[in-house]
């Protein structure tokens, strides 16, 4: 009896035992919606092409049993896929291991931090906390089978607003040197015999007088040449007395200026000549011909500018006179130009040098003749590179292509350029300029490469890098923008597309700069700017444009404006109506979903 007794009590025993052993994991199983979950941010955001996920889970007093061993691994989980994270092992005080403590009496808190690849089907998606339990004084080694939790579902959905970024990158085409309106002159001098003012045949024949005379024929005869002034000035050597020298330098301009004018009017007759050799039968026309002629009243100048006082320092300065340095020196003590003439010819040891060899060139007359050429006119331009563009120059080309605002005509007179100056790295990049503004990505990657190889301009690094960005190559792209400084705001611009990628919000700011566009509105909302991104979007050229109208409803949403987000959304499904189906899954609208404004806009 006795010995039963003991047996029944044993079994009793043994049974209480395998009671509490199931009941502390039971206990937890049944009170665990007891646990307390934070989730930051409450709505999962992607950054950089990622999703950080951070969450908090608070264990009440006397939930964790101290031989339980709880794994947890968060899950996101959308239509067609799911991402696990980082699993986390905490154990209670009487477990074997190198696990965090979850202590029985007071509780405690447990954490996940992981950062997941975002993909596209996440922005409709649940982030759920995935527990298994179990019992053991070894972490490593169950005692019992493994249970599972409830599958919690924490937070719902992900915000992919950086995503909105286009990839509009810029390009920079090179400007022409096209001068349309250029200077020359043409000069000439004509000697004269001591105080006298007569013309010397011998002079007329010199070739800097018939170079003179040339110049004049073809200012006369090219229609693109316009006369701008002509100036004559007479001078004398100062070795004569301050009157006569005043007198003579006169009469020298004005002899000049009878030839001058002689030969204008020999040149308006030719001119006319010509015409009528033309037109030799049309009267009425030739009665009508008015010859290219030169406005003396108000082109030309004449002047008498005395004894050439400068002109002899430097021809002195200019010989190999000795101590010429000295006398030019010395000479330059008197003021009083009759003085000078006087001790100018004091250097008896000189004179007849100065008498011979510099003074001569002294007694003279200057003619400048200045023209204007005029180049082709845009519509001119225009049409000569359309139809014979072989027959422009080079800067011609090149600012022939600006005058059109059609892409495939500057196209067509770029590759006509590029096939004539090849050598010229321009050329080529504005093949690829056009090309690429015509979204032919490829073929303005090719051409970029071809002005690469003729030089390596700052401008073409950019203008790769662009390409680049367009096909999603954002560490390549990195790397030319990077060699691209100086080239323009386009190279910051490109920069700050990569910084939105890489959710350098901050630094896209500051490299957008002053441009109003989409992505510079979006950099400035995801640097928590949101009323600068609005005007931004209000000052940008495409502000019509449906993707900037629901970047704008995005802001009202941040601002909590409904006023803002359902205009703007109004307006962005009026001009794209598959942006209805966007706005439907976006978290940025998560708190208006069931508002009955916002489900009659996007039905």
């Amino acid at each position: 009896m006795k010995k039963s007794r003991l047996v029944y009590v044993a079994s009793l025993f043994i049974v209480a035992l395998i009671i509490s052993s199931c009941g502390g994991l039971k206990k937890m199983l049944k009170e665990e919606g007891n646990i307390k979950y934070t989730v930051d941010p409450p709505v999962l955001e992607m950054h950089g092409d990622s999703v950080k996920v951070t969450i908090t889970g608070t264990i009440p007093q006397k939930f964790f049993h101290k031989k339980v061993v709880v794994e947890g691994t968060p899950a996101l989980v959308w239509e067609g896929g799911e991402k696990s994270m980082k699993k986390e092992i905490y154990q209670g005080e009487k477990v074997q291991g190198n696990n965090k403590i979850i202590k029985y009496e007071s509780g405690g808190t447990f954490n996940f931090t992981d950062k997941i690849a975002y993909e596209e089907g996440m922005r409709v998606s649940k982030l759920e906390v995935r527990l298994q339990g179990y019992k053991g004084k070894d972490a490593s080694k169950p005692d019992k089978k493994v249970v599972d939790f409830t599958k919690k579902e924490v937070a719902k959905g992900v915000i992919a607003t950086p995503g909105l970024v286009q990839m509009d990158s810029k390009v920079i085409s090179a400007k022409d040197n096209f001068v349309r309106t250029s200077s020359e002159s043409k000069d000439a001098t004509i000697l004269f015999d001591m105080t006298k003012s007569n013309l010397k045949p011998t002079e007329l024949k010199k070739d800097e007088v018939k170079a003179l005379q040339d110049f004049i024929t073809q200012a006369q005869q090219d229609k693109r040449r316009e006369y701008k002034g002509m100036q004559v000035d007479g001078q004398a050597s100062p070795d004569g007395p301050v009157q006569l020298n005043d007198k003579l330098s006169k009469d020298r301009a004005k002899t000049t200026e009878d030839f001058v004018n002689k030969e204008f009017k020999e040149q308006e007759k030719k001119e006319k000549e010509v015409f009528i050799k033309k037109n030799p039968k049309d009267k009425d026309l030739i009665k009508k011909f008015q010859p290219k002629q030169f406005d003396f009243k108000t082109m030309f100048k004449s002047a008498g500018k005395g004894q050439d006082w400068d002109g002899f320092k430097a021809a002195v300065q200019g010989s190999n006179i000795q101590d010429k340095d000295l006398i030019v020196r010395v000479l330059s003590m008197y003021s009083d130009p009759d003085q000078r003439n006087k001790e100018i010819k004091n250097l008896k040891q000189i004179f007849t040098i100065l008498k011979d060899k510099v003074l001569p060139q002294l007694r003279k007359s200057a003619i400048n003749v200045k023209v204007d050429i005029v180049g082709y006119s845009d519509e001119e331009l225009l049409q000569l590179a359309e139809s014979t563009p072989d027959s422009l120059k080079i800067e011609e080309i090149l600012k022939a292509a600006t005058v059109t605002k059609d892409l495939n005509r500057q196209l067509k007179i770029y590759q006509a350029a590029a096939r004539k100056y090849g050598d010229d790295w321009r050329t080529h990049n504005n093949v690829g300029y056009t090309q690429f503004m015509l979204n032919n990505t490829a073929d303005a990657k090719k051409a970029f490469e071809d002005a690469k190889a003729k030089k390596a301009e700052t401008m073409v690094f950019n203008n790769l890098g662009a390409c680049y960005l367009k096909e999603k190559d954002f560490a390549k792209a990195k790397e030319l923008l990077t060699s691209a400084g100086g080239a323009g705001n386009e190279v910051n611009y490109n920069l700050g597309i990569i910084n939105i990628k890489k959710a350098e919000y901050k630094d896209a700011v500051s490299n957008f700069g002053s441009y109003n566009t989409m992505n510079s509105a979006l950099a400035k909302l995801l640097n928590a700017n949101v009323d600068d991104a609005i005007k931004a979007l209000d000052n940008a050229e495409n502000k019509d444009d449906a993707m900037v109208y629901y970047l704008k409803a995005v802001c009202g949403a941040r601002k909590q404006n409904a006023e803002i987000l359902f205009n703007n959304l109004r307006s962005a499904v009026g001009k794209d109506a598959s942006l209805s189906a966007k706005a439907k899954t976006d978290m940025e609208f998560l708190k208006w979903f069931e508002d009955d404004t916002f489900k009659n806009i996007v039905k």
